[in-house]
């Protein structure tokens, strides 16, 4: 005990006071010694003042020192008092205990009294003051435990978890008091833990305390009402080994557990997604992306990937450079085409777009990244094709014979036929072009459809004006067919009986 130690000393001899208080003051520098002439004084001390002990004779002129004692232990409970008297009896004694005293010491000659009642001073100092702490400590740690989000607890390391205690806030976590999961109604490990779970918990639980005597474990919980929660729970073991019990605390984790498993759906999606996804430092660095970009860049994994300059998707690194600058200043990028170069040495076409974001004070590129390289060759293919179509001397039809419908025509055959183009396309029927002539013609296109290939024949077109001119045909299927604009649909359907037809004039005839 380091702590300073004041004690009231209460005596009606003045000379035997001030004797006690410099024996005592010279046993321990810790000790301050009061003096008081009689209880009325130390009782109006004990006012204006803490003591820490009150040492008091027992015959006294206006109350003898159990009286005393008795009125002190009214507001003092716990006040050390030691009753240092030389009237000694054993009634004394047994009043003197029967009142609460601390101690009974009895006055006698020579010094060593003093260093008696010094010791049991500090003995009594030292006990009170030890059981305040304790008290205060227990008071905090029930605070503590009262606050805390979910229940503490001490249980038999039995598999079942049977309870012996509990604190806390048990029924915000299960819906159940303390006192019903402690009864013997109710088995935490059958009646609490979630079937699934609880073969996982043994394991985690033994696992844990065998290596380290302490444990974490997650699972869920069925509550009173039936619902489910998700908890995290840490525990260890404490007690003599073959008497061991568990102590522990359970919280409710399930925002957490359901922002994971939110997180993990939208990892499992991003993961997915047909396009290439990742995030880049505001450095340019890339920091996160999924398996599709991998992929599309040539790249043997992704810790590959992300050890690469991902400026190469911009072409040049000054190319690279100075769009990271552009994207700065406008906070985005939307649907831009860059030319790029895989890891394993291929030239790609990219479809670029880039959102700039800012999380604890640091921005972030979000670019997602579609591959339109075999989108770009058919458009340009296409383009090829349409300028074919549209300037080759030759009449051109792309023609829906179940439908009995002229789909599209090219200038050449709106030349040949007399009507305008748009009329072919929406006004002028096949059999508008071929009357009488159609039970052959349906035939000819089954055999163009049958046989896959280009299949020629001849056959009289008639005109706007009326007149017929022999034609020779040239039909071939459209693979995958066309839309109603008559663009090839592009879906590989072989059998949708779209074909497409050039037609000469036999003028000879």
């Amino acid at each position: 005990m380091n702590e300073a130690v004041r004690i009231l000393h209460v005596d009606d001899d003045p000379a035997f006071a001030d004797l006690v208080a410099t024996y005592l003051e010279r046993e321990s520098d810790r000790f301050e010694v009061l003096t008081e002439p009689g209880p009325d004084a130390a009782l109006d001390r004990l006012d204006e003042v803490n003591v820490d002990c009150v040492v008091s004779d027992y015959d006294m002129p206006e109350c003898n020192g159990i009286e005393f004692l008795t009125t002190v232990r009214e507001e003092s409970p716990d006040l050390p008092f030691i009753l240092f008297t030389g009237k000694g009896s054993e009634a004394v004694a047994s009043d003197a205990i029967s009142a609460g005293v601390t101690d009974y010491i009895q006055k006698g000659p020579g010094t060593d009294q003093y260093e008696l009642l010094a010791n049991r001073i500090t003995n009594a100092v030292v006990s009170r003051r030890s059981r305040e702490a304790l008290t205060e400590r227990t008071r905090e740690l029930e605070t503590l435990v009262s606050n805390l989000p979910g229940m503490v607890y001490r249980c038999e390391n039995d598999l079942v978890w049977t309870m012996n205690e509990v604190k806390g806030d048990a029924a915000e976590l299960t819906g159940y008091t303390a006192a019903e999961i402690e009864s013997d109604d109710l088995t935490f490990g059958t009646d609490l833990i979630h079937p699934a779970d609880r073969d996982d918990v043994v394991a985690d639980v033994q696992a844990g305390i065998s290596e380290a005597d302490e444990f974490e474990t997650t699972y869920r919980l069925r509550t009173k009402d039936g619902s489910t929660k998700w908890v995290w729970e840490r525990g260890q073991t404490v007690g003599a080994s073959g008497d061991e019990v568990l102590e522990g605390f359970i919280t409710d984790i399930t925002d957490l557990k359901q922002h994971e498993q939110k997180l993990e759906r939208y990892e499992r999606i991003v993961e997915n997604l047909p396009v290439g996804i990742f995030r880049a430092s505001s450095d340019g660095g890339i920091v996160s992306a999924n398996a599709t970009l991998v992929d599309m860049l040539g790249a043997d994994s992704r810790e590959e990937l992300l050890a690469t300059d991902p400026t190469r998707l911009w072409g040049t690194p000054d190319d690279g450079e100075g769009l990271i600058e552009e994207i700065t200043r406008t906070g985005g990028l939307e649907e831009t085409v860059v030319e790029a170069t895989t890891l394993d040495g291929e030239t790609r076409l990219l479809e670029v777009r880039v959102a700039l974001s800012e999380e604890d004070g640091e921005r972030h590129f979000d670019v997602s990244v579609r591959d339109v390289t075999a989108e770009r060759r058919r458009e340009r293919t296409a383009d090829i094709y349409e300028k074919v179509f549209r300037n080759t001397n030759d009449a051109v039809f792309v023609l829906d014979p179940d439908a009995d419908r002229i789909v599209d025509a090219n200038p050449a055959a709106a030349e040949f036929t007399g009507y305008s183009q748009a009329e072919l396309r929406s006004d002028v029927a096949i059999s508008d072009v071929h009357p009488g002539e159609m039970t052959e013609f349906h035939s000819f296109i089954e055999t163009v459809l049958a046989e896959g290939g280009t299949v020629t024949d001849e056959f009289a077109c008639l005109t706007s004006d009326g007149e017929r001119r022999p034609a020779e045909i040239s039909a071939a299927p459209i693979d995958g067919g066309v839309d109603g604009d008559g663009n090839v649909d592009g879906t590989g359907n072989e059998e949708s009986g779209h074909v497409v037809a050039t037609v000469r004039e036999l003028r000879d005839r």
